[in-house]
């Protein structure tokens, strides 16, 4: 659950606003410096990568200078004051906007992108479409927040309040709009009506609704793009996800959540985010092709994979078959598969050691990073071009209307100020507006495509670092034993569960 905090603006409504939409906090960035190259390796294989802006804005422009003008206009139509009224000596002085903050637990795994959405759909939800707003979601800190800035009069004069109630009010809505979004857990249902035979069912086998989970998570694997996909997509289906360091999922009529990691080793959050980058990662010629000479890194590679097969043939590897389908074989299995594909990667590319694919992360880090130093500029024009556009055509279209409404009338004041200080004399101006935003979207589509490619890029090979290092540092072999150990644990106990309860029947039906 967010928490969700309000403060009064009771001046320097510009200040407010220049610090919500400042660049620097509306992006991610990397988090503190890793102890050691080692944790460095680690803390980059799961830090978030989006370094881009999420800024938004209804009924004003998303730009503190323009915004500031839009609501200033609004505010003295109706409350008949001055919008840079200092403060009074005494008394209260009057509320000029109100300033939310909606936050989000660092424990909580949810991505700018979704916790902007949340933010966006709190605003409408909870103030309507006639408010005047900015939401900006702020990524510089541990925790995820959204900014959001409205105006104390709404374009049709409702007047918004900064008190106990109001407070309430808004966070009851936070709390639904999260619900709906899969943040809020759902309460546990009490009382006394007894189970259906197919719930019973499945708590009894235990593993059925692992087994159904497990099933729907393997059906999506090859359809979405990145991790948080897959848990919209899930959610889509009707299961609940329960975020935060040890992510769990619950399927509809399941009654309790269990952890990913808890339903196989082919779904801890590490694992599923490597199963879905490299999901395409080679043919089966290229699998079973190992490189006539053979590099420093390649050696290690190839030994690792030639340890594997003598661990699945021996039976001391837990099985994770890649196909199902496919009787389990050393090359129908997922470690072996990506090993695999990371060796084909090296191979392709002619990366000779470690240094030299190192220093190849680092240039795709570079063209990575300066893709966003691209993008985010031509996000915020396109964002600051579509705004006019809207308040232009409301502008033209009340203009040509007859008798106004007092509403009317207002809403066409506010176009006006947007349309004379971007100097629209017509619709020829309008018309040249939408050509140029239409460019710009063409080339953002373009920027945010070779994002997407070098960010993929940079994920691939830093995973192929980070599993070189575990390989010579002798926790990769050493971890896939273990795993083998704890399944064969596991199933050692479910059995002997199984067994107390078949006894336990039998001893109620003697007497």
């Amino acid at each position: 659950m967010p928490i969700l905090k309000s403060s009064a603006v009771h001046t320097s409504v510009n200040r407010c606003l220049r610090y919500v939409l400042n660049p620097d906090k509306c992006r991610m960035h990397l988090s503190g410096q890793p102890k050691s190259a080692h944790d460095a390796r680690i803390q980059g294989c799961r830090e978030r990568q989006e370094d881009l802006l999420y800024t938004s804005a209804l009924n004003c422009l998303c730009d503190p200078d323009e915004a500031y003008l839009n609501m200033k206009m609004i505010y003295e139509h109706f409350s008949g004051k001055s919008y840079n009224e200092p403060l009074r000596y005494s008394g209260k002085s009057p509320v000029k906007a109100i300033h939310y903050i909606q936050s989000f637990s660092p424990d909580e795994t949810i991505t700018p992108e979704k916790a902007h959405t949340i933010a966006k759909a709190f605003v409408k939800k909870t103030f309507g479409d006639d408010v005047q707003v900015i939401i900006a979601t702020h990524c510089d800190k541990a925790h995820v927040h959204s900014h959001i800035v409205i105006n104390s009069y709404s374009v049709t004069g409702r007047k918004y309040y900064d008190n106990w109630t109001s407070r309430e009010h808004a966070r009851e809505y936070s709390d639904r709009v999260c619900q709906v979004f899969g943040i809020e857990l759902l309460k546990r249902q009490k009382g006394g009506k007894g189970l259906k035979y197919n719930e019973w069912e499945h708590r009894r086998k235990g593993t059925s609704w692992k087994q159904q989970i497990c099933a729907e998570i393997d059906s999506l694997i090859g359809v979405v793009a990145d991790i948080n996909e897959l848990y919209a997509e899930l959610e889509k289906k009707g299961y609940t996800i329960k975020h935060g360091n040890a992510p769990a999922i619950k399927a509809e009529g399941q009654q309790r959540f269990v952890r990913f990691k808890t339903l196989g080793g082919d779904y801890t959050e590490d694992r599923l985010r490597s199963r879905i980058l490299w999901k395409d990662g080679l043919s089966n010629a290229e699998m079973n092709a190992a490189p006539d000479s053979q590099s420093p890194i390649q050696a290690v590679y190839v030994s690792t994979i030639e340890r594997l097969h003598i661990l699945i043939t021996e039976g001391k590897k837990i099985p994770r078959p890649r196909n199902p389908d496919l009787p389990y074989l050393p090359n129908n299995d997922h470690d072996v598969y990506i090993l695999s594909a990371q060796l084909s990667v090296i191979s392709r590319n002619g990366i000779g050691s470690i240094e030299e694919l190192e220093h190849k992360i680092e240039n795709l880090k570079e063209d990575y990073e300066g893709a966003i130093k691209q993008i985010n500029p031509v996000t915020a024009e396109v964002s600051r071009l579509e705004g006019i556009i809207e308040q232009s055509e409301k502008y033209f279209a009340l203009s040509d209307k007859g008798e106004l409404s007092a509403a009317e009338q207002v809403m066409l004041n506010l176009c006006g100020q947007t349309v004379k200080a971007n100097s629209i004399a017509n619709r020829a101006d309008l018309d040249r507006l939408k050509k140029e935003k239409s460019e710009l979207d063409a080339r953002l589509t373009e920027l945010k495509h070779t994002f997407e490619t070098s960010k993929k890029q940079y994920e691939m090979y830093r995973e192929i670092a980070n599993t070189y290092h575990d390989i010579c540092e002798g926790d990769y072999i050493s971890r896939l034993i273990v795993a083998e150990k704890e399944k064969n644990e596991e199933d050692r106990q479910e059995n002997k569960a199984e067994q107390q309860t078949i006894t336990q029947k039998k001893k109620g039906l003697r007497r």
